[in-house]
């Protein structure tokens, strides 16, 4: 078997390292590749070492080319090769990477369904995905009714580091004369993380002046937090899978495809920053409270109507008029991000899962997270790994 030898070039996050996992994962599937391995995307450098690579040695090239002149490089190679990465539009070499749409209309959609009425974007003009991920977002916030501050952090070349803490004092100040509670969604976990900070100075509560939710769920970045971030976990490994096999493809002299191939993300992880019941009307919000502290629990509607004193036809109406949804169905909903949460945190078996997230039997738990996810509880946890 001719050994297929690769250059591969990682952005040194997260992120980058499910992608490599992914990559290595598809290889192994294959045999017989061999990989130049390039750890830092954004060093001069190491670029250059991996354009010489890829010109002298390698059959292919795939990875995060998020600088600008080492893209412009790599277009120029006689090699085929796979972007990663969604910094740039390029439509050569191929793209493979996150549908950053889908991440906006995802944080959107999960901060509506928390009864959240004020929004707001953090982000900043470079890179393609910064502004793809607030259009998602604001769109579907505006489908719903809502507006959206759009909050631009950008550092100007020359600026200091007192001008840039003035500056962000402004924005949050921005934030602070907003309607409460603001569902914010930052471009990344490391912006998430400024804007704990900042919300901190401010004396802004998170999660009930302002929740606020990252891109890219870095496991220990977000659990260092303080109060623990929530943010929208991508498909990466898948990418890096989907990367490595479309490059297997473009090897064997498949021609290249006209359009990137994008993947949704899996969704939100939940942590203390969005931990938050924003519904206007205070029975429902007690009653949502109410389910998720018992959610794990075989616990039903007529349970939520022991504690909350209010008639079971009130109840339902008032469900429906703020969440569309039914109380039972918001008892299927809490259950399933316990399930997500389990599958992404632990090595349960499904059935385990199932019971722990307070679900009767594994086959009732398949049904309705396959129904509120799209995915079946398995695939779901394949996409993770």
């Amino acid at each position: 078997m001719k050994r297929k030898r690769v250059v591969l070039v990682q952005a040194n996050t997260a992120y980058g390292r499910h992608v490599t996992r992914g990559i290595i994962r598809y290889a192994a599937t294959q045999g017989g590749w061999e990989f130049l391995y390039k750890g830092n995307a954004a060093d001069s450098k190491v670029l250059f070492k991996a354009v010489a690579a890829a010109e002298w040695w390698a059959d292919g090239i795939v990875g995060h080319f998020i600088d600008k002149q080492f893209l412009s490089h790599v277009q120029k190679l006689d090699v085929p090769a796979v972007n990663v990465s969604s910094w740039f539009t390029d439509a050569k070499p191929v793209r493979v990477h996150t549908d950053e749409h889908a991440v906006g209309r995802a944080a959107a959609e999960y901060f509506i369904e928390a009864g959240v009425r004020s929004f707001a974007y953090w982000g900043y003009q470079f890179g393609a995905y910064s502004q793809q991920r607030c259009e998602g977002f604001v769109s579907t916030i505006a489908v719903a009714g809502h507006k959206c501050e759009v909050i631009d952090s950008t550092i100007i070349e020359g600026m200091t580091r007192g001008q840039w803490m003035d500056t962000e004092e402004q924005l949050g100040r921005r934030i602070s004369r907003m309607q409460k509670p603001v569902g914010m969604l930052c471009v990344n976990d490391m912006v998430a993380r400024e804007v704990l900070w900042l919300a901190e100075r401010l004396g802004l509560r998170c999660p009930d002046d302002i929740a606020v939710l990252g891109v890219e769920n870095d496991e220990l970045a977000c659990s260092v937090c303080l109060p623990p971030l929530s943010s929208v976990e991508l498909a990466a490994t898948q990418i890096g899978y989907e990367a490595a096999a479309m490059l297997d493809r473009l090897m064997a002299g498949e021609a290249p495809p006209v359009q990137p191939m994008l993947i949704a993300p899996i969704g939100v992880v939940t942590r203390q920053s969005t931990d938050i019941a924003a519904i206007a009307n205070a029975d429902v919000r007690d009653a949502v409270r109410f389910i998720r502290k018992h959610a794990h629990e075989p616990i039903d509607v007529s349970d939520i109507l022991r504690a909350i004193p209010i008639s079971r036809r009130a109840l339902e109406m008032r469900f429906k008029r703020f969440l569309r949804r039914t109380p039972r169905q918001q008892i299927q909903y809490e259950r399933v991000q316990i399930m997500k949460k389990l599958l992404f945190e632990t090595d349960l078996s499904i059935a385990q899962v199932a019971a722990r997230a307070g679900f009767s039997s594994p086959s009732l738990a398949w049904v309705i997270f396959r129904r509120l996810t799209g995915l079946g509880p398995k695939a779901y946890r394949q996409r993770l790994l």
